[in-house]
């Protein structure tokens, strides 16, 4: 496949929605630890959390095509993970989209 440009396709205003919708998400991590080209971020099981993530991820698929999304749905009502990659150079831009810094709760990923 060839390599997609790192560039988000979001109208201003548009942006401005995401980064609240964003911003909500970052709310409910219980955990985030870098990759090398990206994130994990851990979540409680509820499927309140599963219908936030899935909605965004939707949303994320279709303005940012250079990102891959990664869930992991532990077994019973155990934690949600999801992991964004992109390429080396999308890294930085993940966690300033994300707005996280590079130290924010960052700890070693235990999946």
């Amino acid at each position: 496949m060839a390599e997609i440009p790192v560039a988000c396709t979001l109208s201003e205003d548009d942006l401005d929605i995401r980064e609240d919708e964003l911003k909500a998400l970052r709310q409910l991590v219980r955990e985030m630890c870098q990759t090398p080209n990206g994130f994990k971020l851990r979540f409680d099981g509820s499927t309140e959390n599963w219908m936030t993530i899935a909605h965004i991820v939707a949303k994320e698929r279709v303005c940012c095509p250079f990102l891959e999304f990664r869930l992991l749905v532990e077994k019973g009502l155990g934690s949600i993970w999801l992991e964004v990659v992109g390429s080396n150079d999308a890294a930085q831009f993940l966690l300033t989209m994300f707005g996280f810094d590079s130290q924010e709760n960052c700890s070693s990923c235990s999946t």
